[in-house]
């Protein structure tokens, strides 16, 4: 009796531990898949349920990540230029050599953190310097009319840009999109002044309100 309850006992222990072994096989073959899809609901399930839960994506490849910062400054004659390169054509995306082509390790640093909020605050000064600087050095021409700080991140093949700062200081809350939007639209065609007399003219109605009681 004591000999089969021990080969029931051994038995029991194998097949759990298999049971385990092949639980986390999957789990780990699931986080591993390179397409990107996630594990059944019921691996998950079993994974929480058994404790197995592992961060299994450390043995998988390392996608491509960037992060970059540029000062594209728009020049009296519409060229674009980076003010932090030498004034470098700027191109879409990840500037040639990353931060490599900063100037020094003390931009290194200053730019590594320049999209912290609290670091935030210095990027229009930023930009105001540099400006300063560039027109300091270069003709009328060749002047610098604006300055975007511009901070960009690429993850996988997906790429995001955020403006940080300018130069002159815009409003709070406002951006670079609609300008450019504007600077770039067409102009819009005049109005034959006999249509413009048919328009219809918005028809403004006096709203009373009483006087305040003193």
């Amino acid at each position: 009796m004591d000999f089969g309850h021990g080969l029931l006992v051994a038995w029991l222990r194998q097949t759990l531990l298999v049971g385990l072994m092949i639980i986390a096989a999957a789990s780990a073959a699931a986080a591993l898949r390179s397409d990107g899809t996630n594990a059944p609901g019921g691996l998950r399930l079993a994974v929480r349920l058994t404790a197995l839960e592992q961060e299994w994506e450390m043995f998988g490849d390392v996608r491509r990540q960037a992060q970059w910062v540029q000062a594209v400054a728009t020049l009296a004659d519409g060229s674009t230029v980076d003010l932090l390169r030498g004034g470098v054509s700027c191109g879409d995306g990840l500037p040639d050599g990353g931060y490599l082509t900063l100037p020094h390790h003390r931009w290194h640093k200053l730019c590594w953190d320049l999209h912290r909020p609290v670091q935030r605050r210095f990027a229009p000064s930023l930009a105001a310097a540099l400006a300063r600087e560039w027109n300091r050095c270069h003709p009328a021409a060749a002047q610098a009319r604006s300055v975007e700080i511009r901070n960009g991140r690429l993850r996988a093949d997906t790429s995001e840009e955020i403006l940080l700062g300018s130069w002159p200081v815009r409003a709070a809350g406002t951006g670079g999109n609609l300008d450019r939007f504007l600077r770039d639209r067409p102009p819009e065609p005049d109005l034959d002044p006999a249509l413009e007399e048919q328009a219809p003219q918005p028809r403004y109605q006096p709203i009373d309100r009483p006087e305040r009681e003193r």
